[in-house]
């Protein structure tokens, strides 16, 4: 049984991390093109709404290991490095803890 005809918990974080890049270029060429337009204020606002809502969901555990032991992603779906070494670090303890335990 895979994840291929349903979303899985390992996708929340790089399409989480692709909205908020596709996002900022948008923006970025309004702000070039129209800088003091109501599109580029639109646009900055939305980006501003997606950072508030949305990044703290590289917190999740769950849905970080996740995404972490899907050899898709592994480590292109995370934003921020910091947080991605601390997932590394606790899956490697979750690792050892398993190993000792046998």
């Amino acid at each position: 049984m895979s994840g291929e005809f349903y979303v899985t918990g390992s996708k929340c974080i790089p399409v989480m991390k692709s909205l908020f890049l596709l996002h900022a270029e948008t923006e970025s060429k309004l702000l070039c093109d129209q800088p003091n337009s109501f599109s580029s204020a639109l646009a900055s606002a939305i980006l501003q709404a997606l950072k508030a809502h949305l990044r703290r969901v590289e917190m999740v555990t769950p849905l970080a290991l996740a995404t972490m032991v899907d050899p898709r992603f592994k480590h292109l779906g995370f934003r921020d490095s910091a947080q991605r070494g601390q997932i590394v670090s606790q899956l490697k303890n979750e690792l050892f803890q398993e190993e000792e335990a046998v």
